[in-house]
């Protein structure tokens, strides 16, 4: 999941553009990037809502496959 969120930012351009998106603080953010803390039910329902193309990602982090078997 931290190699999705890194793929995020990239996209956006910026940590707060992602962070916006998903509702979440920089805090927060930084601490999934840096694996202090796993993205919780809520921000997993976020990545889902504002990027649907990256649900097999979600999937296979919950259900522990690799993106391509979601």
């Amino acid at each position: 999941m931290i190699e999705l969120l890194r793929e995020l930012v990239k996209a956006e351009g910026t940590q707060v553009d992602v962070c916006r998106k998903l509702g979440v603080s920089q805090r927060m953010m930084t601490s999934m990037l840096t694996g202090v803390r796993r993205p919780g039910l809520k921000v997993l329902r976020a990545i889902g809502r504002a990027y649907p193309g990256r649900r097999k990602d979600i999937d296979a982090y919950i259900w522990g496959g690799k993106p391509d078997a979601a």
